[in-house]
């Protein structure tokens, strides 16, 4: 049983308050510890407080629970300097790490225990809450973690037994957790002969010195322009208007049964909500009708008004007793008290309801249709940004489509032009809703900066971000770059890696034509652009062209094989780079038809005539899914990562296609990924060596590029040692790629 001792305001727990020494002398004395924070419950890092820290010993025997505020500033600065001494056994790295940095201290020895599990469970399908803190330790150690008490850290001290002890509990599993995922790393490792210093725990390592690079980047943000960013909107919006009018046109148009069938459209004036069993709803249309308020919407208050200020009232009529009639009470629309009489009248009585109804159509249709109760005759309800709604439309065109994917439709693009129009819409749509004005308005924090949180393992290797994922801004709209700036007195920086998917797939399919292109220095896209499509390519050369510049070789002299500005030349070269790119995706020519806009016939001859051309990348592909299939994983070859795959995905043939298509894709896309955490982690040890970390800062790792801030003075500088460790990363991963950098004063200008 675990020995817990708490240092701290006693006055509402049974625990004693331990001296600070007795736990300072006990920590010195441990080299790897279990730690945990438990701060304020807000959204944004700029106003969250420290509350309490505990502190485990790796057995778990000791627990040492600490109100950071009751602590003496000497206190709080001996507690920092022993902690950044241990290696730091911690469940979500970043969260603690920018925590502890904002007092001043950066722990730099740590061990992720939730990217320790998504590195031995990469790729499988896992339920919600899988990687968390409570989903662990109940899976690992049948341990029950109730969350409930981490709301309350903010509501002020002193603290109770059921604080302290939640706070423990955090920590109490956390050494032994860190044993047994090594140890299952470890056997992973030699059951397939990683080799090379590299496997599963080389990955884990590399990890955890990546997740402080990730947190350094989310302590500074990235800095928007709030006008810039507003007119994206304003200039994506027409095109979304447009591209969901021709949708719902051509819907209506072609599948008017299946609307109707699925109430998403009537040819007659339809309420969608029940008006008159809502007193909220009455009140509203008689508020527009009398001049009078009326507060209360029984029978008995509504006849009471009636008698008070109808002046044709039944003598003699009571307000009690026998229901009203119309006898008793004629109902005439040449007065303003006709709705009243009504709804007096109305009851279970549809006859009255629909009377009422219809005075509603007559004299205040428009009121009702601004409130959302009424949709008129031929309005559409039908809303594409429902999945299940959409596909209900795809499989009326289709009934072989099962999935509203934009990979899945592109296939059936012919078959209906409301899947083209989808599709475009689709972009737009995606842009207003993740990127447009809410996201401003939502996301970005008081001091102008968006602070993503990044998710740094992926099934493929890559990264990504959340609330949103930053790294989906649309890489072809400048818009977006143009928007990104630097903090003020800094300028931004750009640097990209050269072809850095094609030397990846150049070195891993060792495909012997692009290897001696690259050796060569040709540009690999126009190249494979001149074999695919010979005389074609040939005739398109311009005056003055790059690519047949005639430059001196050793016994003759030969062409420069450069890109270049032929009209003819460019629009090839990209339909070369598109199949390149996408023959790694197992790109479909469908697909690639739409993406180019060009025939199917004309797709299919590009991709036929890219594998007759480079075999060794088709080899390598049927070599990568075979291995997959086989073995149920598949392995990339710089740090050893592993993506595994579900066991009822390998028994079914039908998911077999999509196996082989991450099988070859992930290699690739993970290794990509590598040069760049390499890159990044081996600058954040540059920058604080140097002591660079306020005149150059890491903002974004997006894709194959590193976004990064440096004080004018100081850009020159940055420009070359972020170019310098990008070319550095990627050689440690065994690839020769090339990387620029530019500055400006925003990522546009500098990319």
């Amino acid at each position: 049983m675990s020995k817990l001792i708490f240092t701290g305001d006693s006055s509402a727990c049974s625990y004693e308050s331990t001296q600070f020494t007795e736990g300072i002398f006990w920590l010195q004395e441990l080299s790897v510890i279990g730690l945990d924070t438990e701060t304020n419950v807000v959204e944004s890092h700029l106003n969250r407080q420290l509350k309490v820290i505990s502190i485990a010993d790796e057995a778990g025997d000791k627990i040492w629970v600490l109100e950071w505020e009751f602590l003496t500033p000497m206190e709080k600065k001996m507690l920092l300097n022993q902690l950044s001494k241990k290696l730091c056994i911690i469940q979500n790295v970043s969260f603690d790490y920018k925590m502890f940095a904002k007092y001043g201290t950066k722990l730099e020895k740590v061990w992720d225990t939730m990217l320790g599990e998504q590195v031995l469970s990469n790729g499988l399908s896992k339920e919600k809450g899988y990687h968390g803190l409570a989903g662990i330790m109940f899976r690992r150690f049948g341990l029950v973690i109730s969350k409930d008490e981490q709301l309350t850290f903010g509501d002020g001290r002193p603290y109770t037994d059921d604080q302290i002890k939640y706070a423990a509990i955090d920590v109490l599993k956390l050494g032994a957790l860190r044993l047994i995922q090594l140890k299952e790393m470890r056997a992973f490792d030699k059951r397939v002969k990683q080799r090379g210093n590299k496997g599963l725990v080389k990955t884990m390592w590399w990890e955890n010195e990546f997740v402080k690079c990730v947190a350094d980047m989310e302590i500074t943000g990235v800095r928007i322009d709030k006008d810039k960013w507003y007119a994206i909107e304003d200039s994506v919006r027409p095109t979304y208007d447009k591209e969901l009018k021709a949708l719902n046109e051509l819907v209506i148009k072609d599948f008017w049964d299946i609307l109707e069938h699925n109430n998403w459209i009537s040819s007659t004036d339809d309420f969608v909500e029940p008006v008159w069993s809502s007193s909220q709803k009455k009140k509203l249309i008689l508020g527009v009708i009398y001049d009078f308020e009326i507060d209360k919407t029984s029978k008995t208050e509504l006849k009471k008004y009636l008698q008070a200020h109808d002046p044709d009232f039944p003598e003699g009529l009571k307000l009690s007793g026998k229901a009203w009639t119309t006898d008793d009470y004629p109902v005439t629309f040449n007065t303003k008290f006709a709705v009243l009489k009504l709804m007096i009248l109305s009851g279970k009585d549809q006859d009255m309801t629909d009377h009422l109804n219809a005075f509603l159509l007559t004299n205040m249709k428009q009121f009702c249709v601004d409130a959302g109760w009424l949709r008129p005759a031929g309005q559409l309800s039908l809303n594409w940004s429902s999945p299940a709604q959409r596909l209900t439309i795809f499989q009326a065109i289709n009934p072989a489509i099962q999935s509203t994917g934009k990979d899945v439709i592109v296939d059936y693009i012919e078959d209906h032009s409301i899947i083209l129009h989808y599709l475009a819409w689709g972009e737009t749509e995606y842009q207003l809703k993740n990127f447009g004005k809410p996201f401003y308005d939502k996301h970005v924090e008081v001091d102008g900066k968006h602070r993503t949180r990044f998710n740094q393992i992926l099934a493929t290797g890559r990264l990504s971000s959340v609330s949103p994922n930053m790294l989906n801004i649309p890489r072809k709209i400048e818009a977006y770059r143009a928007a990104v700036i630097p903090d003020e007195g800094f300028e931004l920086i750009d640097a990209d890696y050269d072809g850095q998917e094609l030397v990846i797939t150049t070195e891993i399919s060792q495909e012997p034509s692009w290897m001696s292109y690259l050796k060569l220095g040709y540009d690999l896209h126009s190249k494979n652009a001149e074999l695919i499509f010979g005389d074609a390519w040939i005739n398109a050369t311009e005056q003055d062209c790059a690519y047949y510049a005639e430059v001196p070789r050793v016994d003759r002299n030969t062409y420069a094989f450069q890109k270049c500005k032929c009209k003819g030349h460019e629009d090839m070269r990209d339909k070369s780079k598109a199949v390149s790119f996408g023959s790694i995706y197992g790109i479909s020519f469908i697909k690639l038809a739409f993406n180019l806009k060009i025939s199917e016939d004309e797709a299919k001859y590009i991709l036929k005539r890219f594998f007759e051309i480079v075999p060794g990348v088709a080899d390598m592909m049927v070599r990568f899914g075979n291995y997959a299939l086989q073995h149920g994983h598949i392995i990339e070859p710089v740090f050893g990562r592993v993506r595994f795959f579900d066991e009822w995905k390998l028994a079914v043939p039908a998911e077999h296609g999509s196996i082989e298509r991450a099988s070859f894709n992930t290699p690739i896309q993970s290794s990509g990924s590598a040069c760049l955490k390499i890159a990044f982690v081996l600058m954040r040890r540059w920058l604080n060596h140097n002591n660079h970390n306020d005149n150059i800062q890491l903002l974004l790792p997006y894709h194959d590029e590193t976004i990064a801030q440096s004080r004018p003075a100081f850009t020159t500088l940055a420009k070359e040692q972020v170019s310098h460790f990008m070319r550095l990363g990627a050689k440690l991963a065994g690839f020769d790629i090339q990387a620029g950098s530019k500055s400006g004063k925003s990522w546009l200008e500098a990319h």
